[in-house]
């Protein structure tokens, strides 16, 4: 059983303050991207055991001895392996695939032609592989964020006017060409307050935000263009 959010990373211990004691319903953990990749990956891995006999039949044998755990899955429908790195540091193990041919990594799509069952490879710490000798739909997981480092280091002009703001709030930056566009602004508490998608075009590009209705305060614009970030900070007085 996952309770209570456990699959958004939920971190409240059961005995705080009690066991049987009400916990904070935490909905904002939808909003942060770390949390909604993991739910992510639990609703893509939940999503095998309900819709394929595979990862429901009891023939299955497993290995759990060192740090590269894995399993194995057989059924007349649809083959299936499963491999992953516990430990902190690369490691090398294999799935030991039931023959050669094409394999379909579940999460990325990714297809790997087998031509030794017992081949090897590496996987980075806490890696974690789904191969099936079906090619199965590929899940929708959540990008994983960036680090701050990242996220603090503009990497193209931005302007962010006027500042302070009272009611109409510009964004304005420029593009090469057409890519995908996302909007953040943050609140003081870093919570996001609003966000919008889109995409850009060759040139100047403007968002207009209405932040008469906003709190005063101090936000932060984030903007994320193709994989570039910029990001700038102003404040709202009423």
């Amino acid at each position: 059983m996952i309770w209570q959010f456990g699959e958004l990373g939920y971190d409240i211990s059961i005995e705080s303050p009690c066991r049987v004691c009400n916990k904070p319903i935490l909905w904002n953990y939808y909003t942060q991207a770390r949390r909604r990749q993991l739910c992510d990956v639990y609703a893509a891995t939940l999503k095998l055991r309900n819709d394929y006999e595979t990862f429901r039949s009891l023939n299955f044998t497993y290995n759990l001895s060192g740090a590269v755990k894995k399993m194995k899955l057989t059924d007349p429908s649809m083959n299936g392996v499963v491999i992953t790195n516990f430990a902190v540091t690369s490691q090398n193990g294999s799935p030991n695939f039931h023959h050669n041919g094409w394999w379909y990594e579940y999460f990325t799509g990714d297809s790997l032609n087998v031509t030794d069952v017992n081949m090897n490879f590496s996987l980075e710490p806490g890696e974690y592989r789904i191969y099936t000798d079906v090619r199965l739909d590929q899940p929708f997981i959540t990008d994983a964020p960036v680090s701050i480092d990242e996220v603090m280091e503009s990497h193209f002009p931005m302007s962010v006017f006027p500042n302070p703001s009272v009611s109409d709030l510009h964004v304005v930056f420029s593009a090469k060409d057409m890519n995908a566009m996302e909007l953040k602004v943050l609140n003081e508490a870093g919570q996001v307050v609003y966000s919008e998608k889109g995409t850009t075009n060759p040139g100047k590009n403007e968002v207009l935000l209405n932040v008469s209705d906003w709190k005063s305060g101090s936000y932060h614009v984030l903007l994320r263009v193709g994989q570039f970030y910029s990001n700038e900070g102003f404040i709202i007085v009423h």
